[in-house]
């Protein structure tokens, strides 16, 4: 089994994997993306998951956000008092893909899963400014996703991810098609919104110039993982 217990936890843990594994499919098609791994994610962490394709980055920041169940092993959620996901905005997610409705402009997006979370009109549009200036995008608010970069509709996902102020933010790959330098600008959005937030942030990446930018870094290989340290 691998097992991260990370720093002596001086809080309760916010996540932890006790010998999660999980397998897709059945029978010679089955697929082992995770070996029984244990980690613990304590509130303020900033952790990169690295590893190639196919390591089981993605898998792993699955499970630990709530959208994935473990085949074997058990995920606790102890500050959120089950799965963070049944409690909307809890938990902010980007994904390598904006992911942006097309008929919605930029800020009726962000603004969407707050109303989704059947928050007020008027606070979800206030919050959603506010996630666009945090992203210093304000000045899109109006755009359709048509007629934004790639680098735009980046920033626009992590606001919409923002804008509820989660306690848990768990990015998967959302660098993975942008250059170097819009990369970079989205990671070091991502780690400034976190700390000003006072949330967790997870961050699946196969490229080590963006896991330098966070604090720890766990190495995936072959559905095992490993703490890097310096």
């Amino acid at each position: 089994m691998t097992h991260l217990a990370g720093r002596q936890p001086v809080e309760t843990p916010l996540v932890e994997l006790r010998q999660v594994a999980r397998t897709f499919g059945r029978g010679r098609a089955a697929m082992v993306a995770l070996h029984e791994v244990g980690c613990t994610v304590l509130q303020g962490d900033r952790i990169a998951i690295t590893g190639p394709s196919g390591s089981g980055k993605t898998t792993l920041l699955h499970l630990i956000a709530g959208l994935d169940k473990p085949t074997a092993g058990e995920v606790r959620w102890p500050e959120f008092g089950g799965n963070p996901l049944d409690h909307p905005g809890e938990v902010g997610l980007v994904f390598q893909g904006a992911s942006l409705l097309p008929a919605l402009d930029v800020l009726e997006n962000v603004a969407l899963p707050l109303l989704l979370a059947d928050r007020p009109y008027g606070e979800a549009v206030t919050r959603a400014r506010a996630a666009l200036e945090q992203a210093e995008i304000a000045e899109l608010a109006q755009r359709l996703p048509e007629e934004l970069s790639g680098g735009q509709a980046q920033r626009v996902a992590v606001a919409r991810a923002l804008a509820p102020a989660p306690r848990l933010i768990a990015a998967d790959e959302p660098t993975g098609r942008l250059d170097t330098r819009h990369a970079l600008a989205v990671v070091d959005l991502l780690v400034r919104a976190a700390g000003e937030l006072g949330a967790t942030l997870l961050l699946a990446t196969h490229d080590p110039r963006m896991a330098e930018r966070l604090d720890r870094c766990w190495e995936m290989r072959d559905g095992t993982l490993n703490e890097v340290t310096a």
